[in-house]
C-alpha cells in the first residue's frame, strides 16, 4: 500500500511556523488574512499557490520548485493559478557581486535578461522578473501575475530593509490562499 505523500502545508506549519514560533493567528493577523484561511493551507484543505512558493523563496524557506514539486502531488494546474509578486529588493536598488552572479547562472539558464551591469563584476537584479519567468516557466499565465512594484529598500517607511537599513530587521511575512472554485459558469451556482 502506497502512503499519501506528506501536504506541503503541514511542513509549513511544523517546520516553518513551528520552528520561529509563530501561531496560526499570529500569521494570519499580521497577514492580513482570516485565521480559517490559513488554517485551510496548513491543515492540508486548501493548496499552496504558486505566488506562496515564490515567497516561500523569497523568504529563504526552500525554492519555488521545491514548494511546486510538491504541490504537484496534490493536481494543481499553473494555469489555473493567480500569483502575486509583492514588496521585496527590486532591481533599482539590489546590486550583486561575481559569486552570486555565479549563482544565478547555475540555476535559472537566462537570468541575464533580469540582470542590468552596474561595473565589473557586478550587477542589478531585478528579483521579481526572475521570478515572474520562474513562475511562467512552471505554467502559470502571464496575464495571471500581478506586481504590486514595490521596493522595500526604497520605501523603508512602508518595510523593513536589512540592507537599507544597515542590519535594522524586522519581519514580513506572506501567504496566498489558493481556493478551489466552481467551473460553472455564475447564474448556475
Amino acid at each position: 500500500m502506497m502512503k499519501n505523500p506528506v501536504h506541503p502545508g503541514e511542513i509549513l506549519r511544523e517546520d516553518v511556523l513551528a520552528e520561529i514560533g509563530l501561531s496560526v493567528s499570529e500569521a494570519a493577523s499580521r497577514l492580513g488574512i482570516s485565521r480559517v484561511a490559513l488554517s485551510r493551507v496548513l491543515h492540508g484543505h486548501a493548496r499552496i499557490s504558486s505566488n506562496l512558493a515564490v515567497r516561500l523563496e523569497e523568504a529563504g524557506v526552500g525554492t519555488a520548485r521545491a514548494w511546486l514539486a510538491m504541490q504537484a502531488a496534490y493536481g494543481t494546474d499553473p494555469a489555473d493559478c493567480r500569483a502575486a509578486l509583492g514588496p521585496g529588493v527590486r532591481g533599482c536598488c539590489f546590486e550583486v557581486d561575481a559569486p552570486v552572479m555565479e549563482a544565478m547562472a547555475a540555476a535559472l539558464p537566462g537570468w541575464e535578461a533580469h540582470a542590468t551591469p552596474t561595473r565589473p563584476g557586478h550587477c542589478r537584479l531585478d528579483l521579481a522578473g526572475v521570478n515572474r519567468a520562474v513562475l511562467e516557466e512552471a505554467g502559470v499565465r502571464p496575464d495571471q501575475i500581478e506586481d504590486g512594484g514595490l521596493c522595500t529598500t526604497c520605501r523603508t517607511d512602508l518595510f523593513f530593509s536589512h540592507r537599507a537599513e544597515k542590519g535594522r530587521t524586522g519581519r514580513m511575512m506572506n501567504f496566498i490562499l489558493l481556493r478551489a472554485t466552481s467551473r460553472e459558469p455564475r447564474g448556475e451556482r
